[in-house]
């Protein structure tokens, strides 16, 4: 790819004109009255106890949830997923321990 210099001045006056015609847009426009804000959000006393505690808390880890992975892995099954191996490292860099 190459860049014309000599049209630069057109792309200058171009981005000039459409920032005017916002702004004249901006200006022409009535003004709007904030809505009446009637949403609420009521959290549990569990939910709350939920988001305090740890994924290990939250998720014990018991043998057969250690088999299970250990039989994802030996199949390959992580193989394919860069999502999750991803995940996996930002976990790892995130609890500190690296």
């Amino acid at each position: 790819m190459t860049i014309d210099p000599t049209r630069l001045n057109d792309v200058r006056g171009r981005a000039a004109e459409q920032a005017a015609d916002v702004s004249a847009n901006r200006q022409a426009a009535a003004p709007v009255e904030p809505a009446a804000r009637t949403d609420q959000v009521q959290i549990s006393d569990e939910a709350r106890e939920l988001a305090r505690l740890t994924a290990a808390e939250r998720v014990p880890v018991t043998e057969a949830r250690l088999e299970e992975i250990r039989a994802r892995l030996e199949s390959g099954f992580y193989e394919d997923r860069p999502q999750i191996w991803s995940e996996i490292a930002q976990r790892m860099l995130d609890s500190g321990d690296l």
